[in-house]
């Protein structure tokens, strides 16, 4: 190899060195302005679609709470204080997961209730999150029951899913609609 052979390789190098480093610049450039956002899914995200842990916020929660939405029978209801100037209650819902989706597939309600939801599966193994929360049961077993305590603090409606353990291989999905605290009922 001659000197000039060497040069224009050492040039070469150098320049493959130079795009890859503009390539990844580049790449952080995008991230950090939200330009280039994928989902969970896959699928790309517009820069101003507001987002939630790198999941677009309408996919798990919105502001609307659909009309006439009524609270959804528990299996117990207790005041969640003895001061009686407080108006939440704690409310036991039990939920039942089968291939034909959760029952009930929507939760209604009170704003600032203390609910406990009692998952359980009818038939076959799955797992349960409600991402707004941060909230994920890992699997669960067939006939057993999981129990999660919260608060919703915020009215609207919150989405719950079973995201990876779902027998019948695609997701199944419901929703919490939460009353605002002036429509208590």
């Amino acid at each position: 190899m001659d000197t000039t052979s060497i040069s224009k390789f050492r040039k070469e190098i150098i320049w493959g060195i130079v795009l890859v480093v503009l390539i990844i610049v580049a790449g952080f450039i995008l991230q950090k302005n939200n330009i280039l956002l994928v989902n969970k899914n896959g699928v790309t995200a517009s820069s101003t679609e507001p987002m939630f842990n790198g999941v677009p916020l309408k996919d798990v929660y919105t502001k609307e709470v659909p009309q006439g939405a009524t609270l959804t029978d528990a299996q117990t209801v207790i005041p969640a204080s003895a001061n009686k100037a407080l108006t939440t209650s704690a409310r036991t819902i039990v939920m039942k997961a089968t291939q034909d989706g959760f029952n009930p597939s929507t939760v209604t309600v009170n704003q600032w209730d203390r609910i406990e939801l009692a998952f359980s599966p009818q038939d076959g193994d799955y797992d349960f999150s409600i991402p707004y929360l941060g909230t994920y049961f890992y699997t669960v077993k067939k006939g057993e029951q999981t129990k999660m305590a919260f608060e919703l603090p915020t009215s609207g409606t919150f989405y719950f899913e079973c995201l990876y353990a779902c027998p019948t291989s695609g997701k199944i999905k419901g929703e919490i609609v939460v009353l605002p605290k002036n429509a208590r009922q």
